[in-house]
């Protein structure tokens, strides 16, 4: 099925990937798109696809996409000039969609840090307090405030 899939998204069948695709859940989507198709085959076509998804998302699956979109980015295409500020573009999206949403504030502090310096110290603070705000228990934000 892997390899249908790719070979349908290395084209731009996605109304054909969405057959394919039917009845999966997104915790699968995810699951088969970072851990499997971009793993083996490191085409771009897997994150254009994500954005198709997107563009026609419900509501309750724009989060979970944006969050897969910009895992597919940072992940698999790092090397690629501007994936990580198009990471950013998708981390942000998450959390205006659900600002009080842990994982997406985590994704989004991930990217203080980085060598293309997309986030100041003050943005990360701010978003490592509100994150403590609601887990106590958060490493990546404890880890930021504790850099003072």
């Amino acid at each position: 099925m892997k390899e249908e899939i790719m070979k349908n998204l290395i084209v731009g069948n996605f109304s054909k990937v969405d057959e394919l695709l039917k009845g999966i859940g997104l915790a699968e989507l995810e699951t088969l798109f970072i851990d499997k198709l971009c793993y083996e085959y490191r085409d771009l076509s897997t994150y254009t696809y994500i954005n198709y998804r997107i563009s026609k998302a419900k509501q309750s699956e724009l989060v979970r996409l944006h969050i897969i979109a910009c895992a597919i980015l940072i992940i698999y295409f790092a090397y690629v000039e501007g994936a990580y500020s198009s990471g950013l573009y998708h981390a942000k999206k998450a959390v205006e969609l659900e600002p009080n949403n842990v994982e997406c504030l985590e994704l989004l502090l991930s990217f203080y840090g980085l060598p293309e310096q997309l986030m100041d110290r003050e943005k990360a603070k701010k978003i490592a307090k509100k994150i403590i705000k609601i887990k106590k228990t958060s490493i990546s934000a404890k880890n930021i405030l504790e850099l003072e």
